[in-house]
């Protein structure tokens, strides 16, 4: 991978960011993504890379997320609204190396978060 495209590719793969909730030295979705970007350059060449390329800027732009936006229904399910704020709140904790109070998994509290 040696051309401007690839070295352009590497750098969008590369400024994904990392997964919060694996540790540092694990293996993150990038890593992945490089050794599919180095067989693609060795199996179609440049017209492979352009693919990836396209793919990874629409991520980073949030394209989907304009064309499909989620609703209020969809954030907030009626049958449990705080779901997806918990979900989040959760991920955040763990990112930082906090867990769950034991007595909340127990008595498999819901509330706020």
């Amino acid at each position: 991978m040696s051309t401007s495209r690839s070295q352009h590719l590497l750098g969008l793969i590369r400024a994904l960011p990392p997964t919060p909730l694996r540790p540092a030295g694990s293996p993150q979705l990038s890593n992945a993504l490089e050794g599919v970007a180095n067989r693609i350059t060795k199996v179609r060449g440049e017209e492979g890379v352009e693919g990836m390329i396209c793919a990874l800027e629409r991520i980073q732009a949030g394209k989907a997320m304009a064309e499909f936006p989620l609703g209020n229904r969809t954030l907030r399910p009626r049958h449990d609204p705080m779901y997806y704020k918990r979900m989040m709140d959760g991920v955040h904790r763990a990112a930082q190396g906090q867990g769950r109070s034991w007595w909340k998994s127990f008595f498999q509290v819901r509330g706020e978060a």
